[in-house]
């Protein structure tokens, strides 16, 4: 339990947007069998898109607590949330898979998840004992 603590606000970011990640996936697959699950998925998904992608990157943008506070982050988080999730569309809308609900939902859960392990790199370099495997 030492070695979590010493990864800090980075690793409980991540596992928290993995762990919501997983949840939009399942709102997703849910929806064709289950209709009445889509007015919960929409608004579930608007808040995922509009706020977790944006506060992920503010986090490997401005990494040290000392850069901005909470509340920056999360204006921040919102608004660059927003910029990803408009690039995002117009990249979906060029591709073959063209721009659907399920493709886009899909790309942003996959952004997010990237976005979470990007977190961890900054750890990886710097030495930390527990992304290296070493117990002691």
């Amino acid at each position: 339990m030492k070695e979590l603590e010493e990864l800090g606000e980075y690793w409980r970011t991540g596992l928290i947007a993995m762990g919501l990640s997983a949840a939009a996936v399942i709102l997703i697959l849910l929806e064709k069998p289950y209709p009445s699950m889509s007015i919960f998925k929409s608004i579930y998904c608007l808040a995922f898109t509009l706020f977790l992608p944006g506060y992920l990157f503010t986090l490997l943008l401005f990494p040290s607590p000392k850069d901005m506070g909470l509340a920056e982050k999360l204006v921040v988080g919102v608004c660059l949330s927003i910029v990803l999730t408009g690039f995002s569309g117009i990249l979906l809308n060029y591709t073959p898979l063209k721009l659907k609900p399920e493709t886009f939902h899909f790309f942003m859960v996959l952004l997010t998840c990237l976005l979470a392990l990007a977190l961890l790199k900054p750890r990886v370099k710097s030495g930390c004992r527990v992304c290296k495997g070493k117990s002691g």
